[in-house]
């Protein structure tokens, strides 16, 4: 991999609360199955991760990864030259916050990678904690989490290796990366409830 190669971006159409007290008080009162206020969304426009490319979608796996681990670790993802030496944050307690800060060498770019949920070890009972906080607070924002990649029950060296990173696959009409699709009725997502949380424009409801 290159060294002087760093993360291709795209515009993207993101919705940002009007008011972060309105956002905050709406989870708050979330905590204690209040009704609370109406929070109004402003539409966007922001730079985000080509994930079509598979170059910055693989740095992106490989950051995802290393949420897990630490440096040096067999467990641990090398990604380019390009970025800066990671910095650990949560490491030192159990409080299932925790992952890395990568930035790139000119520091034109910040990518934050955060573990998700641990089954069993350490942090998961705080995990499943944190988890059910999420849920509440998009069951009543309707803002889901900017969340580019994760990999499902496969482990994410399979994803990197044998999906992102391979050579000897075609995708269809000519792409890089496999197309991303829906899917529907996850059975790993069984106990989870969706629904549709926007508007007709598109914006949270």
């Amino acid at each position: 991999m290159s060294p002087s190669r760093t993360l291709k971006a795209r515009p993207t159409t993101v919705y940002q609360p009007r008011s972060l007290d309105a956002l905050h008080n709406a989870r708050l009162r979330s905590l204690y199955e209040r009704e609370s206020e109406k929070v109004e969304w402003d539409r966007v426009e922001v730079l985000s991760p080509d994930v079509e490319d598979k170059h910055t979608l693989s740095q992106l796996a490989r950051m995802a990864g290393n949420a897990y681990a630490l440096p040096g670790r067999k467990n641990w993802y090398e990604v380019d030259p390009a970025w800066n030496t990671s910095f650990p944050f949560g490491w030192e307690d159990s409080d299932g916050f925790r992952g890395h800060v990568f930035l790139s060498s000119d520091n034109s770019t910040i990518v934050l990678s955060i573990k998700g949920t641990t089954l069993n070890g350490p942090t998961s009972k705080k995990d499943k904690f944190n988890d059910n906080l999420r849920a509440l607070a998009r069951r009543c924002t309707g803002q889901p989490s900017r969340i580019y990649l994760r990999a499902r029950r496969h482990v994410i060296r399979e994803v990197i290796t044998k999906v992102i990173e391979a050579e000897d696959v075609e995708w269809e009409d000519g792409r890089e990366v496999p197309l991303a699709r829906e899917e529907v009725d996850c059975v790993d997502c069984f106990k989870w409830e969706f629904g549709n949380y926007k508007d007709e424009d598109g914006a949270p409801s």
